[in-house]
């Protein structure tokens, strides 16, 4: 009787994409097949040759802006600072460009813009910074960017909003278009391939300049839709971002801050944030709620102390 058994030995990575961020560029992945089989009680085995494949360059990188909330600066301050982390989660060393530019939204343009990296990776700015042209990272390593500038005079006698877009990208790919192709771009002259985001990210900082001597409050919005747009059509959810603070040197106690839902809107429940930190809606032992019967958002703060500024989000659905 004839007994056939087909073994096939492969590498673990062979289940994995050969782009997966866990293995490494210029990992060899090697595999072979053996055949077993018996003839009248007598064993034989035969090995297939063998495959071998490299993995190639997945470029992708992950920039996000370190401050939870608006900063608050007086108009005409020097060398204001704001800070960016920014991490190769791609599977070999890097080299990136970090641009800064306003935001196309911006009320106020600031001046002197000068980008930073944390040389000495003590997480504070300081003397030993470095002006950056370029910025090398190792797969999984991260690097603190400051970006210093200057705030100007302004007449305007109300908050105003300075938004700064701090942008990286790759230089052996970013195209900015995911899956493109860069012959030997790579480490060790390996393809480098463009990830999710293209091999670039970007992401924004704001400042609040305060103008005048008395509290101010700023509301923006952002609108998300089905169609991945951002017009205002049949169920919508539409994002408010009210922004409290407080001129310098400022203490102000009792603070109520209310917003009505907007006709022909209905609240998302549980939406509510202050600073990011989820609200009840109930009229409990945070401090906001969802009014149902006013229709309104409710936010109480006992006491608030300058430099604090304190945001407050919520959701709303178009009907």
């Amino acid at each position: 009787m004839k007994k056939l058994t087909i073994a096939l030995f492969l590498s673990l990575f062979m289940t994995l994409s050969l782009d997966a961020l866990g293995v490494k560029a210029g990992t060899v992945i090697v595999n072979q097949a053996m055949l077993s089989f018996e003839v009248e009680t007598k064993k034989f085995e035969i090995k297939s040759n063998k495959t071998k494949d490299v993995v190639e360059q997945l470029i992708d990188l992950n920039l996000h802006w370190l401050d939870d909330q608006y900063i608050s600066v007086k108009n005409g301050e020097k060398d204001v600072l704001m800070g960016f982390k920014l991490t190769n989660t791609g599977n070999g060393k890097d080299n990136f460009q970090v641009y800064v530019n306003h935001s196309a939204d911006s009320e106020v343009s600031v001046n002197n813009k000068k980008i930073f990296f944390d040389t000495n990776d003590n997480a504070q700015f300081d003397q030993e910074d470095k002006i950056l042209k370029k910025l090398v990272l190792d797969s999984d390593q991260s690097k603190i960017i400051f970006i210093t500038s200057d705030i100007p005079q302004n007449r305007s006698n109300r908050q105003t909003l300075a938004k700064l877009t701090c942008k990286a990208a790759s230089m052996r790919g970013g195209s900015g278009v995911k899956g493109t192709v860069h012959p030997k771009k790579g480490v060790k002259g390996l393809d480098a391939i463009d990830g999710l985001n293209g091999g670039v990210s970007a992401t924004e900082g704001v400042f609040i300049i305060n103008n005048g001597d008395k509290p101010t409050l700023t509301k923006t919005l952002t609108v998300a839709n089905k169609y991945g747009t951002n017009e205002p059509v049949e169920g919508s959810i539409i994002t408010y971002k009210i922004v409290f603070a407080l001129p310098y040197g400022k203490t102000v106690e009792g603070i109520k801050i209310t917003d009505a839902i907007p006709d022909h809107t209905d609240y998302v429940k549980k939406s509510l944030k202050l600073d990011g930190v989820m609200l009840s809606d109930a009229c409990d032992k945070d401090v906001g709620q969802f009014d149902s019967h006013a229709n309104m958002i409710i936010v109480e703060l006992d006491k608030v102390i300058f430099p604090q500024t304190h945001t407050i989000e919520f959701n709303v659905k178009q009907r």
